[in-house]
């Protein structure tokens, strides 16, 4: 995704940047894969053209609940601890990072959840879960539609990197976000 590649373009041009490691979006389909859940999507899909508000919103709280509750691959919980021990870190941030965000005329701000202060192994791989499935968020799949972007298309890379104590954080526009 659009945040991971700019961490890795912040800290290439040597600035500061805590440390960490990324979980690559296409993890993320293999899930949905391994778990059954990508061909409940792919059958669900053309039914929420005509869905009550009411049936998307249960629909969809059932694919997150689906993503969270799947176990993960073996290989995949053995890499994910690998990489955790090695930070060597009180807390992690565990970030959503989706191929979709930060194109030149959809941001998808706000959008997708990441979680803070993350303290165990365990609980670094919920939060990874958790990214993967703040794909199906109402929020996010009402964006997606109103901009036309494929929902099966998309994926979800996650970060996970140490929890620093920032003094001062911000966002920069390099172009008015009202008027481009």
């Amino acid at each position: 995704g659009a945040k991971a590649t700019n961490i890795v373009r912040l800290g290439r041009a040597g600035l500061p940047v805590p440390t960490g490691f990324c979980i690559p979006g296409n993890t993320c389909r293999q899930h949905l894969r391994a778990a059954g859940i990508l061909l409940q999507l792919t059958t669900a899909l053309p039914e929420f053209e005509d869905a009550t508000p009411q049936y998307k919103r249960r629909i969809l709280a059932d694919i997150r609940k689906r993503i969270a509750d799947a176990p993960l691959e073996n290989g995949l919980t053995d890499r994910i601890a690998e990489h955790f021990r090695t930070l060597e870190a009180r807390a992690v941030a565990v970030r959503s990072s989706a191929t979709a965000e930060d194109l030149p005329n959809q941001s998808f701000a706000g959008q997708h959840d990441s979680f803070l202060h993350v303290t165990s192994l365990g609980a670094c791989i919920e939060a990874v879960k958790k990214c993967w499935a703040s794909l199906w968020t109402e929020r996010a799949f009402d964006y997606r539609c109103q901009n036309g972007i494929d929902h099966i298309d998309v994926e979800m890379a996650v970060i996970v990197q140490e929890m620093i104590d920032a003094d001062v954080s911000g966002v920069i526009f390099t172009a008015n976000p009202i008027t481009g």
